[in-house]
């Protein structure tokens, strides 16, 4: 199998790409960083652009370059999201490591399910405020009470912090939670 061994054979393909080909693999590209120490898609892209120019990643002359790059990130993910699964590190950890320099601390954290199930949950937790806060348009004292909801604040310190009487907090936190009810009602399974 022949490859491409020059930067400058690398460099003028790279360069040939057309803007939908660079978006495409850039895309591809963020989907993949997802779970790695990786922060964003061109980070990845970069990664793999580097360990074909030091050699440790070979283009084939039969194989385009975006399918090529494409693998090369998708193995690079790979590989990080498993060290970080394997000892459950910080990507803050691994970031440092693959960097080169000595790691601060190997500090066990969420595996990949766990940040994928806590940001679905973020989202949806997101979808329900967003709609029940457009609901309360108008209500003062539900949205403070929505608001004091999301950031876990007691019952009792809301009453004192917002100045209502033990009657007006209980209507507004019921009309809140009435809005979160017809949330519900049209998102079952959630």
């Amino acid at each position: 199998m022949k490859t491409y061994t020059t930067q400058k054979e690398f460099f003028d393909a790279f360069e040939a790409l057309t803007l939908t080909e660079k978006m495409g693999l850039e895309v591809y590209a963020s989907r993949c960083a997802e779970g790695t120490q990786y922060s964003d898609s061109m980070d990845i892209i970069h990664e793999a652009v580097v360990r074909v120019l030091d050699g440790r990643r070979h283009w084939p002359r039969d194989v385009s370059l975006v399918v090529f790059l494409a693998n090369c990130v998708k193995s690079i993910a790979s590989a990080s999201r498993s060290r970080y699964e394997a000892g459950h590190y910080s990507m803050d950890v691994l970031q440092v490591e693959e960097n080169g320099d000595r790691p601060l601390s190997h500090e066990p954290c969420e595996s990949t399910e766990e940040v994928a199930l806590r940001r679905e949950r973020q989202r949806l937790s997101e979808a329900a405020f967003d709609f029940v806060r457009n609901l309360l348009a108008d209500d003062f004292d539900g949205i403070r009470v929505l608001n004091g909801m999301v950031a876990e604040i007691s019952p009792k310190d809301m009453r004192v912090a917002f100045n209502l009487d033990a009657k007006d907090f209980a209507a507004a936190r019921q009309r809140v939670m009435n809005r979160l009810k017809i949330w519900a009602d049209r998102h079952p399974g959630y």
